[in-house]
């Protein structure tokens, strides 16, 4: 059985990594998928949802590994707490000279 879900995380994943967010289209993600666009966003609301899941399936067993690794050695673990920035910050940034 094909696990669609699965096969989206794999191909939004491939995407994403060879040609970035922003240039990566639904569309071409569900093409290569082989599923269509309702099919995607019954599993992932957006592009952002789809890029959510990625991340958390990736990285949370490395964190929890982490978390166990720093405790066995009696380090202890404290999360990065990134914020999201305000509202233009980004482009702000952009303008900036060190961008």
């Amino acid at each position: 059985m094909i696990n669609n879900r699965a096969t989206i995380l794999e191909t939004g994943l491939a995407f994403f990594a060879a040609f970035g967010y922003e240039t990566s289209g639904t569309l071409e993600i569900c093409d290569a998928a082989g599923v269509s666009k309702p099919t995607m966003y019954h599993y992932f609301k957006s592009k952002q949802g789809l890029m959510d899941a990625i991340l958390a399936e990736n990285f949370e067993p490395f964190l929890e590994r982490l978390k166990e690794t720093s405790r066995a050695s009696g380090m202890s673990y404290t999360p990065l707490k990134i914020e999201k920035p305000e509202r233009g910050a980004i482009r702000e940034c952009q303008k900036s000279k060190f961008y």
